[in-house]
């Protein structure tokens, strides 16, 4: 039995608990990369004006589904506005100080 694994292959020989095995493992790893949160990009050095909502490119050819900050160098709080007109392209965020930051958008 042949089994996919990412994209090495797996040859088991004819012992059937080793191949239940690499078949759960394979599963397993194909269940964790179908994750949303891993289909994502990261969005760094984004420099935000206090109060200035900006259209920030995520480049994820579809609607994102969400985001995280990952890191900031300033205090603030980092809000996404309501109105989204492009989710396929942007992310519109706003800032409660100037910061630069960075995002993973998924």
């Amino acid at each position: 039995m042949t089994l996919q694994l990412a994209t090495r292959r797996i040859v088991t020989p004819g012992n059937r608990e080793l191949e239940t095995v690499a078949r759960y493992l394979s599963d397993s790893v194909d269940q964790i990369l179908r994750t949303p949160i891993l289909n994502g990009r990261l969005v760094e050095n984004v420099v935000m004006v206090a109060g200035t909502p900006i259209d920030i490119e995520h480049k994820l050819q579809r609607d994102y589904r969400g985001w995280i900050i990952v890191r900031k160098n300033e205090e603030s709080s980092i809000s996404e506005l309501p109105t989204q007109q492009f989710p396929g392209s942007f992310i519109k965020l706003i800032s409660t100080a100037g910061v630069t930051a960075s995002f993973w958008v998924f």
